[in-house]
């Protein structure tokens, strides 16, 4: 599936919540905890201090935490992302200037010269 220039993957949209405010918010709360879990496995940190930094990322950003969350999820997902993407999310870029060297020295995730880290 292809929306605003990043091909998502048919998991990530069982997160996208229909009408009614409770459950986009219980989504959006499964999204957050989803990409602080992400954090958590790259830097082996508590789950705790990890929501903190992505609110506190978010709040500095004048971004709401769902949209960063999403973003880096999106990225750690291995979705790709299309440079028209980045020009009109600016999510994509915070997460990649702020994260981006994590989710780039994962193993197997592949370089943008195509070769895999070890």
């Amino acid at each position: 599936m292809v929306s605003d220039g990043v091909v998502r993957e048919r998991a990530l949209d069982t997160y996208e919540a229909g009408p009614g405010s409770e459950k986009r918010y219980n989504a959006q709360m499964r999204m957050i905890s989803l990409a602080a879990g992400i954090l958590v496995g790259l830097r082996c940190r508590r789950w705790e201090d990890e929501i903190v930094e992505l609110i506190e990322v978010a709040q500095g950003c004048r971004m709401s935490p769902y949209e960063l969350a999403k973003a880096l999820v999106d990225l750690a997902s291995g979705a790709q992302v299309t440079s028209e993407a980045y020009r009109l999310h600016p999510a994509l870029r915070i997460v990649r200037r702020q994260w981006g060297y994590l989710l780039n020295a994962s193993p197997g995730r592949t370089s943008v010269a195509g070769k895999r880290h070890a």
